[in-house]
């Protein structure tokens, strides 16, 4: 069945007599105002009190889904069922939803959020796989980096606004594809600029700060790429804007962490390539925390960063970074390790050992 992304909702109207939808991917933003389009397409305002159930599902049933799609609109022509956190459902409900889907009547329109892609544990997918065989699938993933630009543009016109390349590209580096954030500067520009007709690269730098985590993901990019000199100045700065070591640490962890499971992935195979084609009996030695699974289905562009980096090191650079790491956490909460004379270094100090040692500088 189609597949449409949330960037063309209008396409959506083709399919108006489509009983199932199925909304997926992991932007939140996109899925609200895909939810939003398919309401206003389904139901005029005054419907929406009687016609359309909105339930969970970490709390309804099977049961509960089935009856209440299966009923009847109540003074209208279509009643609407939305059933949010579609993996929250056991496995067997799942199954007895899925079963039901292509019974629904005419007058029915069954949407499901499923924010995740591909397999889950326990056979959770099943609805959702068995939904885009049969409905309409809106990708609700925020577009990469290259596409980036495009919806900010359109975000821009949409409120009656051009914008300079150069300032959506500015936009881009300093926030990425967080579009909730993005749409929020927009509206603050926008509303700066009063009647200027277009944004230009000198209101974003005037109006739009780099925040400290877009600094931070500078950072682990420039450590994972073994760029000493980038790495230490980007760190100057961070230790300039907060004396939160331990942020940035837990930020090194994290992407080495991901570096880790990357590099074994590859090794085994299974990378580059699809999250769906890994086996379960290795998605289930993947950590709970930090796992790279939500990357490889939700952030390709990331995906594809972590490969490139991973090349760069070897199994035993990867190996000793943990040590690094843990060393450097023991010296910022002030303990030795055993059989070591503590030695006292400020937190900045600390962490620029860390850096070099990371980018493989003896």
């Amino acid at each position: 069945m189609p597949l449409i992304s949330a960037l063309q909702l209008k396409e959506c109207k083709k399919h108006r007599e489509t009983t199932v939808w199925l909304l997926r991917g992991g932007d939140n933003l996109l899925i609200r105002r895909a939810h939003t389009f398919l309401l206003e397409m389904f139901l005029a305002p005054e419907e929406r009190e009687f016609n359309h159930d909105l339930l969970e599902g970490g709390s309804a049933t099977a049961a509960e889904v089935i009856s209440r799609s299966a009923a009847l609109p109540f003074l209208g022509s279509l009643r609407v069922v939305t059933l949010r956190e579609v993996r929250k459902l056991s496995a067997d409900d799942h199954k007895k939803i899925a079963a039901s889907l292509g019974k629904l009547p005419s007058s029915t329109r069954l949407i499901l959020i499923d924010p995740e892609e591909g397999s889950a544990a326990g056979g959770k997918e099943t609805l959702s796989k068995e939904a885009a065989k049969i409905g309409v699938v809106v990708d609700c993933q925020a577009p990469e980096r290259e596409d980036l630009r495009k919806w900010i543009a359109q975000e821009v016109a949409a409120q009656g606004k051009s914008i300079e390349p150069v300032a959506a590209s500015m936009l881009c580096e300093l926030i990425g594809n967080d579009l909730n954030r993005l749409s929020l500067e927009i509206e603050k520009i926008i509303l700066y600029m009063d009647d200027q007709p277009k944004i230009t690269k000198a209101l974003v730098q005037k109006l739009v700060s780099k925040s400290t985590e877009e600094t931070v993901f500078r950072l682990t990019d420039a450590v994972a790429e073994k760029k000493v000199a980038v790495a230490m100045k980007v760190l100057e700065e961070l230790m300039q804007e907060t004396d939160n070591a331990y942020a940035i640490l837990g930020m090194l962890t994290r992407h080495f962490r991901l570096l880790a499971q990357t590099q074994w992935l590859m090794a085994l195979g299974y990378l580059p390539g699809p999250a769906e084609a890994i086996p379960q009996r290795l998605t289930e030695k993947l950590p709970s925390t930090h796992s790279i699974l939500p990357v490889l289905k939700n952030q390709p562009w990331l995906a594809r960063k972590l490969i490139q980096q991973a090349k760069l090191f070897s199994e035993e650079e990867i190996f000793h970074s943990f040590g690094h790491l843990l060393q450097a956490d023991l010296s910022l909460k002030g303990i030795s390790a055993p059989d070591e004379e503590l030695v006292q270094h400020t937190p900045r100090m600390t962490m620029q050992l860390l850096v070099m040692q990371l980018c493989g500088v003896k």
